[in-house]
């Protein structure tokens, strides 16, 4: 499995975990004593998290899917750095870090990553 399919993976079971802890009455509205979360925001959370899953069939959908949501984290973190997102994204420096850190994140997937892992370190052949 590429490195893409890879981050995809991992993301996707983050951000839906995430979102579905932050739905629960016992967190409070926080998860991990320090994101605030709410209704819109964990729903989103699970949406781009089932989004990111969808991606892990190929590398080449993978890398779409996460040049996607990274493309959107990265806009709602930096519009969340000045707004509350009308009450979509509590405001926080925290989420606004976790935003664009996953943003930055799915970006080097979608830019970074190679197409192929069985290709990687390899010279090519003459």
């Amino acid at each position: 499995m590429s490195t893409a399919r890879w981050i995809d993976a991992i993301m996707g079971v983050l951000f839906i975990a995430f979102g579905v802890w932050g739905l629960f009455p016992a967190a409070a509205g926080m998860v991990l004593g320090v994101f605030p979360v709410t209704v819109p925001m964990g729903s989103l959370a699970i949406l781009a998290g089932a989004v990111l899953l969808s991606g892990i069939v190929s590398t080449s959908t993978a890398k779409t899917v996460a040049g996607s949501v990274g493309i959107i984290l990265a806009l709602v973190g930096a519009v969340s750095l000045f707004s509350d997102l009308f009450g979509l994204v509590p405001s926080s420096g925290w989420n606004s870090g976790l935003l664009l850190g996953s943003a930055a994140l799915l970006l080097y997937d979608w830019l970074g990553t190679p197409d192929d892992a069985s290709t990687v370190g390899r010279t090519p052949v003459r």
